[in-house]
């Protein structure tokens, strides 16, 4: 299949049927997905990688899932290292936090290797939210189960940081306070300039970004807890 061929299905498998008013069984677009579910030539990936890379922006945001799609198909039907490393590579450069959901897709159901890198799932769950960790460690889980060795060395860590990250925001809170020593009102006012910018950072880390709250909710958090306990 030339660029063009290739070109053509993604448009394919992007256009609605006017007459059909849906994706249904039948319709051109349904028939496309059909045909790139079938393809099997993994000569096609220097070809869906220029495209990928000739899309870039909000713009071409569908055809690069589209292709990413195809992609992820001939990885299946046969591993390919370099090629694996190319979808994780970007993948990467696609993620914004909160949105790893969408590529469990691209990354299930593909024979990785014993000696097969996963580095840059693991880095993307280091920075992601706790809904990003989830759906990566289920990805990871899977890897490990096939023999991948980096998986199955990573995924106790992963699963204890999602058992921590499953705490509400008033109890991680509460535990960065503790940790700090501060379990009452008095411990707040006798902390020093030092002691109050780390425990401010903690709390930043551990809860405003961990969380999505803002300082206010924050600050109401703190004064209840230290009510309940004084």
């Amino acid at each position: 299949m030339t660029k063009k061929v290739v070109s053509d299905l993604i448009d394919r498998m992007l256009t609605l049927d006017p007459e059909a008013k849906g994706f249904y069984e039948g319709t051109a677009q349904w028939t496309a997905w059909q045909e790139a579910r079938s393809l099997t030539d993994i000569s096609l990936m220097p070809v869906l990688e220029d495209i990928i890379c000739e899309h870039p922006g909000d713009e071409g945001k569908d055809v690069r899932k589209t292709a990413y799609f195809i992609y992820h198909k001939l990885l299946v039907h046969r591993f390919d290292e370099a090629g694996f490393a190319f979808l994780l590579g970007r993948l990467d450069k696609e993620i914004t936090k909160g949105n790893a959901i969408w590529w469990v897709d691209y990354l299930e159901d593909i024979d990785v290797q014993p000696e097969t890198s996963v580095h840059t799932l693991l880095s993307i769950a280091s920075r992601g939210d706790k809904d990003d960790l989830k759906w990566i460690s289920r990805i990871i889980e899977e890897y490990a189960e096939k023999g991948n060795i980096e998986s199955r060395n990573a995924l106790p860590a992963l699963k204890e940081r999602i058992k921590a990250a499953s705490k509400t925001a008033r109890q991680a809170t509460a535990d960065i306070l503790k940790e700090h020593g501060v379990v009452s009102k008095a411990d707040m006012q006798r902390l020093s300039d030092e002691d109050g910018a780390l425990l401010y950072e903690a709390l930043k880390a551990g809860v405003i970004e961990e969380y999505g709250i803002s300082h206010k909710r924050l600050d109401k958090l703190i004064r209840e807890i230290l009510k309940d306990v004084s």
